[in-house]
């Protein structure tokens, strides 16, 4: 509630401000030196995970853990957050190489946080039940819902993906196509020939806006899921 109620604070004393005032930062290669945007992109997380909306107050200990950790850990300077007088009102997680980001989680990020999930401070928390119940393939995450042939074209065409999460009084004023705009511009300027994501339907217009395509859907958890993906004109798809 204490994090809540200070984004709330942040967010009704700069949402009047013009849409030019934010600026777009990219975190450094080491996450300990900037500890604090780490720690506003892990409370933002949490306040906007819900598609769209807060998650609960008893989620809020694992969620992060399963969304944030892993791109502080792997390629934090693949990261990005739209700051409005030094707060933090939205932010991009992604990462060029998705293939060697996800054999890299497994490994240093899902494993460990496995065992945890035995832990009495999580066996009571819905998201590390279903972490648990995905890890071991007992249920499906959204991705493998999705054919075969899509799942191979997202891994040859679109090798990249993002992650992003804006404010809600921040939202239509330019800061998701703005974050989006700087990651495929380096994303471009790495050789990375395109990027995707995956999201249930309320964001996929915004999308498409920006230049997304759609590539399928699937029914996942009693919901449509979509794949989306955005070739990036000029790399050199070097990767």
């Amino acid at each position: 509630m204490e994090n809540q109620l200070y984004f709330s604070g942040i967010s009704r004393a700069l949402r009047a401000m013009a849409k030019d005032s934010f600026t777009i930062r990219r975190l450094a290669s080491n996450a300990a030196l900037e500890a604090d945007l780490w720690h506003a992109i892990r409370t933002l997380c949490c306040l906007t995970g819900n598609n769209g909306q807060p998650v609960s107050m008893a989620r809020r200990d694992f969620f992060p853990r399963m969304w944030i950790d892993p791109y502080t850990k792997f390629h934090p300077n693949w990261t990005y957050v739209a700051e409005v007088k030094s707060a933090v009102v939205a932010y991009l997680t992604g990462c060029p190489d998705t293939a060697r980001f996800s054999r890299n989680k497994l490994f240093y990020c899902t494993l460990p946080l496995l065992m945890e999930t035995f832990l009495p401070r999580y066996r009571m928390n819905p998201d590390s039940r279903r972490f648990f119940r995905q890890a071991l393939g007992l249920e499906k995450n959204a991705e493998e819902c999705f054919t075969r042939d899509i799942q191979l074209e997202v891994k040859r065409k679109y090798p990249a993906h993002l992650h992003i999460n804006v404010d809600a009084d921040f939202r239509g004023q330019g800061v998701g196509r703005r974050l989006i705009e700087t990651y495929t511009c380096d994303l471009r300027a790495n050789g990375i020939p395109g990027v995707h994501l995956y999201c249930g339907p309320d964001p996929v217009a915004f999308y498409l806006r920006v230049g997304f395509q759609r590539l399928g859907s699937a029914a996942f958890r009693g919901t449509q899921v979509y794949a989306l993906g955005l070739l990036i004109e000029g790399a050199g798809g070097i990767l």
